[in-house]
C-alpha cells in the first residue's frame, strides 16, 4: 500500500520533472525590451521572490502557543512551482538557456588558426546557478520528505543562496543591465 507521504513525494517529483523536460532544446533568444516581455518577465520575477518568502516561511518553526513547526511538504510544493517559474523564465527569454549558450568549439586541423568562439552571454552562468540552486533545494526537500529528522539549517542556507542568486539578477553591476527586471510593486 502506497502511504500518503510517498504519493507526495511522487507528485512533486512528477511536478519537477515535468517543469526541467519544457526547457527548450534549441537556444533561446536574449531578452528583448518589448514591453509585454519585460512586463511578463517581472511578473515572473515577482513570483521567484514571493515563493522564496514563502518557503522561508513553511521551513521556518513559529514560536507560538503552540509552537509551528517547519513544514518540509508545504516548502516541497512551493519549490516545485517556483522550478516551473524558473524554466518558464528561460523559455520566455528573460534568461538565456544554459543548454544552448555556450558555444561547442569545433575541431581545429592542426597548424590552422581557431576560429574564433561568440561570447557566451553574461547571463548564462547567473541562470544556470538559478536552476541548479532551485533544483538541488527540491532534490534536497523531496529527500527530507522520505523520512528521518530534515535538516532545516541546512535548508535555510540552500534558501538563502537562491536569494542572493536572484538578488544577484534583479542588479546591475559596474553599470551592465541587471538579467532580470525588479519586479514592479503591485499598487502602481
Amino acid at each position: 500500500m502506497i502511504g500518503t507521504r510517498k504519493i507526495k513525494i511522487l507528485a512533486v517529483s512528477l511536478a519537477a520533472m515535468s517543469a526541467f523536460a519544457v526547457l527548450p532544446a534549441s537556444g533561446v533568444s536574449a531578452f528583448t525590451d518589448r514591453p509585454e516581455g519585460q512586463a511578463a518577465c517581472a511578473d515572473l520575477t515577482k513570483d521567484i521572490t514571493g515563493a522564496i518568502t514563502d518557503v522561508t516561511g513553511a521551513l521556518t518553526p513559529q514560536v507560538t502557543i503552540p509552537p509551528t513547526l517547519p513544514d518540509v511538504g508545504k516548502a516541497t510544493g512551493i519549490v516545485g512551482k517556483l522550478a516551473g517559474v524558473a524554466t518558464n523564465l528561460v523559455n520566455l527569454g528573460c534568461l538565456p538557456n544554459p543548454v544552448s549558450a555556450v558555444p561547442v568549439p569545433l575541431p581545429v586541423a592542426e597548424g590552422s588558426d581557431a576560429p574564433a568562439l561568440p561570447a557566451v552571454p553574461a547571463c548564462a552562468a547567473p541562470a544556470a546557478g538559478l536552476l541548479s540552486q532551485v533544483f538541488g533545494l527540491l532534490q534536497n526537500l523531496l529527500k527530507a520528505l522520505g523520512g528521518g529528522l530534515p535538516d532545516i539549517t541546512g535548508l535555510l542556507g540552500q534558501v538563502t543562496g537562491l536569494t542572493s542568486t536572484v538578488t544577484g539578477l534583479t542588479s546591475s553591476v559596474g553599470g551592465a543591465a541587471s538579467c532580470l527586471p525588479v519586479p514592479v510593486p503591485a499598487d502602481r
